[in-house]
Parts: C-alpha cells; structure tokens; sequence
C-alpha cells in the first residue's frame, strides 16, 4: 500500500497490477496501476477491529458498492 497527502492509499501486487474499481462494470479487477481515483482507497477502521476500504471514486461520485 502506499499513501498520498489525501490519506488515500493504492494497493498494488509486486508486480505492478493495481486493486482498481471498474466502475461501468461495478466490480473489482487487479489493473496496471495508473494513479486515478478507482485505484485509490481510503480505509477506515472499524468499533469491532475490522477495516473498510472505499473507493476514492466512490466517495467523491456519492456511491455505495
């Protein structure tokens, strides 16, 4: 994972693929890591120890997946 100013974070393999929102489609795909918001997520940790991961994208187009 790594993080920008925005507290936002990519998650990449070693190999360069990237967790990438496919918004048209609405599910998830490992994707060449370009930088844009479907491939940024924000996490947010949880009362009961667990973590959610929003999408950048998401959270700026006001949507739930």
């Amino acid at each position: 994972m790594t993080g920008d100013v925005h507290d936002s974070y990519s998650i990449r393999t070693e190999g360069g693929k990237a967790l990438d929102l496919n918004a048209g489609e609405n599910k998830f795909q490992l994707y060449n890591y370009l930088g844009y918001n479907n491939q940024r997520w924000i996490t947010t940790k949880n009362e009961n120890g667990t973590v959610r991961i929003t999408s950048v994208y998401s959270k700026y187009r006001k949507r739930e997946f």
